[in-house]
């Protein structure tokens, strides 16, 4: 019964927990060499 509030109390907190949207992402730094490497940038 306590896992079953629990999961009630993050479904309910969950605009709180993750407040960005999970469609707002910044997929065009996933290919970019680390920054120690050429070509890298810190930003």
């Amino acid at each position: 019964m306590g896992y079953i509030i629990f999961m009630v109390v993050i479904a309910l907190l969950a605009n709180l927990l993750a407040p960005h949207s999970p469609n707002e992402q910044f997929r065009q730094f996933l290919l970019m060499p680390p920054i120690w490497q050429e070509g890298g940038n810190l930003f």
